[in-house]
């Protein structure tokens, strides 16, 4: 019949437009010793005008970054909405966030919304995660914590781990959920193995204030140690305040002013002022007012007050 026909013909053409995305694929990431992204252009192109969505994906990430193609904004964008609309839930996150942050299109949080939960309902947790952190924030849709939380369980029971640090943060503070310290406890410590360092000094701070696990302190340094050494600033902070207080461990000021001075270049102010302080006193480290001044300084611009007022005092002396 002529339905079965172009029911056979359809398969036909969707299998070779499949076939030219898989060697513009070869041509792209150079698979088999090939590579040559202007060959990759022609075949995404051909396959994306067949309607095969990931190749006007693909095709998409190039005109993105300029490789064998002309960089444009506005075309990967198109592209992206186009491989969506083809199907293609991965295109339709990466069009949530060209609308999200106004890349090549007009800033839109609300059709950033949107296209997150066509992404979510696709199956691509990343999306649902992005969906969770819209509906805390209020970002293109009203806020619901409930909702959020709602979003961040999907993703987290799919092991999308950055959305198990949010839900424990949720279980933590009890927003959109009732408060339950033990299961946050759980969260950040799955968040963390799977490398979420966010997780790791959440994980520090309930052992530091023995919330959902018994208080250690030891165990506390242990998580803080793992984010700071990821450029967390709040974790540094916090090891260089135990050691400057001798809290759970040997006071060891010579310690604490390496770790504040890691908190300050990570961006705290409230280290830098610390730091400055004991350029002040001399304590850990050599005394040095300009130093000091000029910690000071980084601690006010830094939105410290205590910083600012301090630095008064010493231009005024």
């Amino acid at each position: 019949s002529r339905t079965s026909m172009r029911a056979r013909w359809r398969s036909i053409t969707a299998s070779i437009m499949r076939a030219c995305f898989g060697m513009g694929h070869i041509h792209d990431h150079g698979l088999g010793r090939v590579e040559s992204n202007e060959k990759a252009v022609l075949l995404y192109r051909r396959a994306c005008d067949g309607k095969e969505a990931e190749s006007c994906f693909s095709l998409g990430v190039l005109k993105a970054t300029g490789s064998g193609v002309e960089q444009t904004a506005e075309g990967a964008a198109e592209l992206f909405q186009e491989s969506c609309e083809l199907g293609f839930s991965w295109g339709c996150h990466q069009y949530a966030k060209v609308l999200d942050m106004g890349t090549g299109v007009e800033s839109d949080a609300a059709g950033a919304f949107e296209y997150h939960d066509r992404a979510c309902q696709g199956g691509e947790m990343e999306a649902c995660h992005a969906q969770g952190l819209a509906y805390a924030e209020g970002h293109g849709v009203d806020v619901s914590e409930v909702q959020a939380v709602q979003s961040f369980d999907l993703a987290c029971g799919e092991n999308y781990l950055p959305a198990c640090n949010q839900l424990a943060e949720k279980f933590k503070e009890g927003l959109g959920i009732g408060l339950d310290y033990g299961r946050a406890a759980t969260l950040f410590a799955k968040a963390c193995e799977g490398s979420v360092f966010e997780a790791c000094l959440n994980m520090g701070l309930l052992y530091a204030e023995g919330k959902g696990v018994w208080q250690d302190m030891d165990r506390a340094l242990v998580f803080y140690n793992m984010a700071c050494d990821k450029g967390y600033a709040t974790a540094c902070l916090h090891m260089a305040q135990m050691y400057d207080e001798g809290e759970g461990v040997f006071q060891n000021d010579k310690k604490a002013s390496g770790l504040y001075q890691q908190a300050c270049e990570a961006g705290s102010a409230f280290a830098c002022f610390n730091l400055a302080s004991m350029y002040v006193s001399g304590e850990g480290v050599r005394r040095d007012t300009r130093k000091a001044a000029t910690l000071f300084e980084k601690s006010c611009t830094g939105g410290d007050p205590s910083g600012c007022y301090t630095l008064g005092l010493m231009y005024k002396n």
